[in-house]
């Protein structure tokens, strides 16, 4: 065998080597990334639990903040080419016959 055919031989046996370690790297890099578990460290202060009522105060100071005065809406005027025309309805569907056919006269 002339030298130069061997040593494209041996270039694709290197090479189909070197892929399949490739493969097996990235394979078990993959498998070792989804078994091993999540490790999360979480204080205490954020396990512990939330009251279950609402203060009056707490009620209040959500009132305040959903207020929105009308100097704050005058901003968002619309102009009358701007308001949409109102949908028109749908006429309701008429009675099919009992064979899912259209009857014929």
């Amino acid at each position: 065998m002339p030298s130069s055919e061997r040593l494209k031989r041996q270039l694709l046996e290197f090479g189909i080597l070197t892929l399949i370690t490739v493969i097996a790297w990235i394979g078990y890099g993959v498998y070792s990334v989804l078994t091993q578990p999540v490790r999360t460290n979480v204080s205490n202060e954020e396990l512990r639990p939330l009251p279950p009522l609402l203060t009056t105060d707490q009620v209040g100071i959500l009132r305040n903040r959903l207020s929105v005065g009308d100097d704050v809406l005058e901003q968002f005027s619309l102009s009358p080419s701007e308001i949409p025309s109102p949908v028109t309805p749908i006429p309701p569907p008429t009675s099919a016959s009992p064979s899912g056919l259209p009857s014929t006269p």
